[in-house]
């Protein structure tokens, strides 16, 4: 669910974008992507091994996924006052 939402977010802003800040959009999450996975798989090594490792590398992944949600989410109002 919250990668469907995180999907949506970035569809969303995109679509109100030019092409040229479509262009650095996809980058910039490109980039945020590598981030989140990189991060949360060290967050989650602290439990090598361990039957937490798994569980730590979701619960990462489901936070930094609803925080980037949150700040598309922002972004797209900053530019469309309008919309919800």
């Amino acid at each position: 669910a919250a990668d469907a939402d995180l999907n949506l977010a970035y569809e969303t802003l995109r679509a109100s974008l030019t092409h040229a800040e479509q262009d650095a959009l996809r980058t910039a999450q490109r980039a945020w992507l590598n981030f989140r996975d990189l991060e949360c798989s060290f967050v989650a090594a602290k439990f090598a091994g361990g039957s937490a490792e798994r569980m730590e590398h979701y619960g990462c992944l489901l936070q930094l996924s609803e925080q980037r949600t949150a700040q598309l989410h922002a972004e797209h109002q900053s530019r469309n006052p309008t919309a919800r």
